[in-house]
């Protein structure tokens, strides 16, 4: 599932994610309340959420999605590099965190990794969260089933 406020934003990953054969678009949202809704029918195994949107911003939605839809991984893909905001988005559950200056192809690595149980991060952010990182297991199961999101 994606939910981004900016059209073109949220069609290109619509797209991107629709043409690789193990990834399946269950829907799309243009704010963070359709976002938590959609989130709560259809419960996607991953979300990709944007942090700034009208309606409920992406940190309160990812809040309301770890409780209405507790299977749904979240990864945020944002602009936002502040520390508080970053690390309140880990408090209410986010799995990853990816900057939107990324490669299309790194943003497909970050929805796989965050569906094999991964937390994907952008370096930048990687730095910004190190204080309150734990370690993880080097290597990550590959999914069993293709994720919808």
């Amino acid at each position: 599932m994606i939910a981004d406020d900016h059209a073109l934003i949220r069609s290109g990953l619509a797209r991107l994610v629709s043409a690789e054969p193990d990834l399946e678009l269950v829907g799309t949202a243009a704010d963070g309340l359709r976002a938590v809704e959609l989130a709560e029918r259809e419960q996607p195994d991953v979300v990709v959420l944007d942090l700034s949107m009208p309606g409920l911003d992406g940190v309160s939605a990812a809040g309301e999605m770890r409780h209405r839809s507790p299977g749904a991984r979240v990864l945020v893909l944002s602009s936002y590099v502040q520390e508080a905001v970053v690390t309140a988005a880990f408090a209410a559950g986010v799995c990853g965190y990816l900057l939107k200056n990324v490669s299309s192809l790194e943003v497909l690595q970050g929805i796989r990794l965050t569906h094999a149980g991964g937390a994907p991060m952008s370096e930048r952010i990687r730095r910004t969260m190190e204080p309150h990182l734990t370690p993880t297991a080097a290597a990550l199961p590959t999914p069993a089933s293709p994720p919808r999101g």
